[in-house]
């Protein structure tokens, strides 16, 4: 049950992330084995969904198209990301993916 109300509630803040007002996707595509989604959410904060299909461990980098913010949620999965101005870094696991909020 934990783990269920966990995912419920994580679901309602991606819900709420794309359907605020001024919600807009800034940035996806495919690196090697890595698929990625930028979003900017209608809250001044913004998202990073990645996915990595390999079997091996994988790392990432993502110029967005503007400056974000320093702090990062891990919102769910597993990986590390670490943000410096227009610069994230994205390192996932074995067939890992994760998701963040940057604020």
């Amino acid at each position: 049950w934990d783990e269920m109300g966990r995912s419920y509630a994580a679901a309602l803040k991606w819900l709420d992330m794309t359907a605020a007002p001024g919600s807009r996707l800034l940035a996806h595509g495919r690196d090697g084995s890595v698929s990625y989604a930028l979003w900017k959410d209608g809250h001044g904060g913004h998202a990073l969904v990645a996915a990595n299909t390999r079997y091996a461990p994988e790392t990432l980098t993502v110029v967005a198209p503007e400056s974000l913010g320093g702090t990062i949620e891990l919102v769910g999965g597993e990986g590390q990301l670490v943000v410096d101005g227009k610069t994230l870094k994205v390192e996932l696991p074995v067939a890992g993916s994760a998701i963040w909020f940057v604020r």
